[in-house]
């Protein structure tokens, strides 16, 4: 609760009614849970959390309805935000809400336990400009025409 739960709370407080455009609101929140989850320990515990689910289903349960659930929905809403605003295009079933949390949790897995042993590894700066790159791209309505670091 106190590394994970609490993050996707303190997201839904922050980023639900944001002020600004939902690009903005999102590029926000996954610069936000890669400051705050993206170090080892954290990686650790989302790794634990799949190792274990096998063994007690009811971890399971509770991370899918603590995390996994709310973070869908936050990203739901942003993404519903953007829609309606022309900002993003509408995108097949919902996959978009599903696909960002992973992109950030498979990348911090990645960069916490394989890095070292990449030749060609990427700084955390890359990768979640990468991931934020991909995946906007999959959802804007037009091509951005900003000057954002890819």
């Amino acid at each position: 609760r106190r590394n994970i739960v609490s993050v996707v709370a303190e997201a839904e407080a922050k980023y639900l009614h944001h002020p600004g455009t939902a690009r903005e609101a999102l590029t926000a929140l996954v610069r936000g849970w890669w400051a705050q989850l993206g170090n080892r320990e954290s990686a650790c515990i989302h790794r634990l959390v799949g190792a274990e689910l096998s063994s007690f289903p009811e971890l399971g349960r509770f991370y899918f309805e603590e995390v996994i659930a709310r973070s869908r929905r936050l990203i739901g809403t942003l993404i519903a935000r953007g829609v309606a605003s022309g900002e993003f295009r509408p995108v097949a079933n919902d996959y978009a809400i599903r696909a960002l949390p992973s992109l950030v949790i498979h990348a911090i897995n990645t960069q916490r336990f394989f890095a070292t042993f990449d030749p060609e590894a990427l700084d955390d700066t890359k990768v979640v400009d990468g991931i934020l790159d991909l995946f906007f791209h999959g959802v804007l309505a037009a091509p951005a025409r900003s000057a954002e670091p890819r």
